[in-house]
C-alpha cells in the first residue's frame, strides 16, 4: 500500500460529543482535500 496516503486526527475520538467530532473533521478536511488533489500533505 505504498501509495496510501493517511490523515492524521487527534485523538481521542470514541469519547467526543457530536459537537468536538465536528470540529475534528473540520481539522481534517483540509488534509484530506489535499491528498484527493495530489498534493504532498
Amino acid at each position: 500500500m505504498d501509495a496510501l496516503r493517511p490523515v492524521v486526527v487527534t485523538h481521542p475520538l470514541s469519547t467526543l460529543t457530536a459537537e468536538q467530532l465536528d470540529a475534528r473533521a473540520r481539522e481534517a478536511a483540509p488534509q484530506v482535500i489535499a491528498i484527493w488533489q495530489g498534493a504532498d500533505v
